[in-house]
């Protein structure tokens, strides 16, 4: 009976022993009796009314009915009571916008409710999981639970929020999922798989999406896309498969595409140490930021003799190529396809984050968990994610651009490059016959700016910038003292242009405030007097190159500034 166990239950079971995790779509198609059978179980009936009622069409039409069953094997289950936020069966489903998942979480290789809203015509999905007991959640093993999202809208003068939940009526407003052997009754009748929660490989969710709005060859080109790291490392034990309607079987094989074929090189790289370097091949291990020892590793191919440097064909151009990235992190899905740069030598990588900086990296996503955000003033996510984010993208780009810079040809001797206009020009020069120029206009700047700063090396190839910039009024000022604003930052260069910039702290001198965090220190010099600011950047790879700027002017009814 539930709560006469010993105080012994663990709350979280020991894991199942290893097994290979394999998932399947299935895409099913049914007919007459069949067809009106599942739309009757499924209580589609009244939806189809309704949409009807509202749009004057039929929902399911008088064909086939198409639908996709997704069923995994030797996962977790969507586990947890069934308690509003503490049900993973609950955060999937029910809980429209909620984003927040333990550190290594990811879904089943990234299968999201979003995707699986637009994954169904009619915005309909089955939900049957199996998962061991837990204490906290004594007696239930398995769950079934259905839902319908559609907009909200109106009927017979009433207003409906377009949610509705297909499971046990508990009463006239709440509907709670089927459990355990009801469950099981419901999930056979729907034509999946009983799962069996003695068995590992039962452990996991069948999805059933209907009507799909995706055909199964591109389907199988999206598994390919983004989970290809899953599917090719041989620690993982990852299958996937994707059974058409007619019966026949599609396996994903990124590696059977040439341009996957050089991802699936670059990660291998990046989670295999290397003993040599090639022109061709590098790998970069990311090591310490603040309170990590190791951020991940970064493995980059080329072929310089083929597609790092493509020939040019009619109609084609430099925009139709890039150098990119893909980033990975747990669970070793493809979260983005980083562009690192649009001119030649092109590069293809993969950078795999460390399982340590996974959570940070998580943190930082958005609900489409396709990308790493880099904004530490974006109100969902910890400022201190982003900056590990940040990090790790500045890295990429600096191995990169080392990486380039080594794949390009020896330049040409400066003997043998020939400079027509250049030797024009000196031709007139030394004839004295000169070349006509402007004087440039001086400016009497009201600000004077002195920097005094230098570049300390850390450990693991890390160096930081620290310093002074002395702020006072030149002789061209004219008056006894003005409000004055002050910013300070440093950038990399990014294809020899500033680009991503760097964390710097910066303490400014007494009088001078930030006001909302907007990068700049206002505050009141006088005449003779002299602001200064300490500043010192986060630490960064020996790889990159930075331009520290300054700026400082004059309050804003004053034209006349002063920059370095």
């Amino acid at each position: 009976m539930p709560g006469t166990r010993p105080a012994s239950f663990a709350l979280a079971p020991p894991p199942p022993p290893p097994r290979d995790f394999e998932i399947s779509f299935d895409f099913r198609s049914i007919r007459g009796s069949e067809r009106l059978e599942l739309i009757k179980h499924l209580g589609l009936t009244e939806l189809a009314d309704r949409a009807a009622r509202i749009k004057g069409k039929s929902l399911f039409g008088s064909g086939d009915l198409d639908y996709l069953v997704i069923q995994e094997q030797a996962a977790s289950g969507m586990y947890g009571p069934w308690k509003n936020d503490e049900s993973k069966l609950y955060k999937a489903l029910v809980s429209v916008g909620f984003t927040d998942k333990s550190g290594s979480a990811g879904g089943s290789y990234g299968y999201g409710k979003a995707g699986l809203i637009r994954g169904s015509a009619i915005r309909t999905v089955i939900a049957y999981t199996c998962f061991l007991e837990r204490a906290d959640d004594p007696g239930v093993t398995r769950r079934l639970l259905g839902m319908t999202y559609w907009d909200t809208h109106h009927l017979d003068r009433e207003s409906f929020t377009g949610f509705a939940r297909y499971g046990r009526t508990c009463d006239e407003k709440t509907v709670v999922p089927f459990e355990n052997h009801e469950a099981d009754k419901v999930a056979a009748v729907l034509g999946l798989r009983v799962r069996d929660p003695a068995r590992v490989e039962d452990l996991g969710t069948s999805l059933l999406l209907v009507k799909p709005t995706v055909k199964p060859e591109d389907l199988v080109t999206a598994i390919e896309r983004s989970w290809w790291p899953a599917l090719e490392d041989p620690t993982l034990r990852f299958h996937a498969v994707v059974h058409t309607s007619d019966g026949t079987t599609l396996h994903p094989r990124p590696k059977c595409d040439d341009v996957l074929r050089t991802f699936v090189d670059s990660y291998e790289l990046a989670t295999t140490p290397q003993d040599t370097h090639t022109k061709e091949r590098r790998r970069y291990d990311f090591k310490r930021h603040r309170d990590f020892d190791r951020l991940g590793a970064l493995g980059l191919v080329a072929e310089p003799q083929g597609w790092s440097y493509p020939e040019q064909s009619e109609g084609d151009t430099e925009t139709d190529h890039r150098s990119l990235v893909a980033l990975v992190r747990k669970p070793h899905m493809v979260v983005e396809y980083l562009e690192v740069g649009k001119n030649p030598p092109y590069v293809r990588g993969t950078f795999v984050a460390d399982d340590g900086i996974n959570a940070s990296l998580r943190d930082t996503e958005p609900k489409g968990h396709d990308a790493w955000n880099i904004d530490p003033n974006r109100g969902d996510q910890n400022p201190d994610s982003a900056l590990v984010a940040k990090t790790v993208i500045g890295r990429i780009k600096a191995g990169v651009r080392r990486f380039r810079s080594d794949l390009e040809p020896p330049r040409r001797p400066p003997e043998a490059i020939d400079l027509p206009h250049f030797d024009k020009i000196m031709k007139r020069l030394m004839s004295g016959a000169g070349v006509a120029t402007k004087t440039p206009i001086q400016e009497n700047r009201p600000l004077s700016i002195h920097l005094h700063y230098t570049r300390k090396a850390l450990d693991n190839d890390l160096i930081e910038l620290s310093g002074t910039a002395e702020i006072s009024f030149s002789e061209h000022f004219e008056g006894e003292q003005a409000t004055v604003e002050v910013s300070i930052s440093y950038k990399y260069l990014e294809e020899d242009r500033a680009g991503t910039a760097a964390e710097i702290v910066v303490a400014p001198p007494p009088g001078f405030t930030e006001p909302a965090d907007s990068g700049r220190y206002a505050g009141i010099l006088r005449r003779g007097d002299v602001a200064i600011f300490n500043f010192i950047t986060d630490s960064y790879s020996t790889d990159w190159t930075g331009q520290l700027h300054v700026n400082a002017e004059i309050s804003p009814e004053s034209e006349t500034t002063a920059s370095s």
